[in-house]
């Protein structure tokens, strides 16, 4: 059990109200809402990485109070949250990875508000947490498990896009590989344009769409 589970199962075992009390905070509402957020999160490096604060606890502070009301011991937290700061920095070695669904999409008559609107369909999110501190032909098992996926459930058609020829991944090491249909990584000599649609008004290009 980790220490995140640990401190979350003590918490089961003591009314809320006390816990708060134990915080000190002076709005006993603020912090039931802020110790009912903690238990919301599934793993420890969501909440330290959540952003949250609540004008007396950043989500770290209120990690380090929960520590010293449970008399937990302080290495084993040194511990956990050095692994979270390695989780978050194998995390941003993806924040620019995706995969584009290659059509070789040419416009004719298609209106751009349309192309707008609809330019997220032709990109994957990936589940980062699922690729961190693994192999690149670990990493690439799952891509090509995401592509089959998407191409059977999509019917290998992504709508106004056309049909999908393959699919091109953009791995954390900047460089990007080709998958065709079935999942298999090929050798694809040709440059695929991902361009992108924008709609532009008053002389500003406006965001279309976001990766889903």
């Amino acid at each position: 059990m980790n220490i995140h589970q640990l401190i979350k199962e003590r918490i089961s075992t003591v009314s809320k109200e006390k816990i708060v009390k134990e915080l000190e905070y002076n709005s006993q509402a603020r912090g039931l809402k802020s110790l009912n957020a903690f238990l919301e999160y599934k793993t420890l490096y969501s909440w330290i990485y959540s952003g949250h604060y609540d004008f007396k606890y950043t989500a770290i502070t209120f990690f380090e109070k929960l520590v010293e009301i449970f008399c937990l011991n302080k290495k084993d937290i040194t511990a956990e949250l050095d692994r979270c700061k390695e989780i978050n920095l194998e995390i941003d070695r993806y924040q620019n990875s995706y995969i584009f669904i290659n059509t070789n999409f040419k416009r004719s008559t298609q209106p751009i508000f349309a192309l707008c609107m609809l330019e997220s369909k032709r990109n994957l999110v990936l589940p980062i947490e699922e690729l961190i501190f693994k192999s690149d032909e670990e990493v690439f098992k799952i891509i090509s498990l995401i592509v089959l996926q998407h191409y059977k459930n999509s019917d290998g058609k992504i709508g106004i896009w056309g049909t999908t020829i393959n699919y091109i991944y953009h791995h954390s090491d900047g460089k990007t590989y080709t998958f065709d249909i079935n999942g298999n990584r090929i050798e694809n000599d040709r440059n695929v344009c991902e361009s992108r649609a924008t709609l532009t008004i008053n002389g500003k290009d406006l965001p279309c769409g976001q990766m889903n």
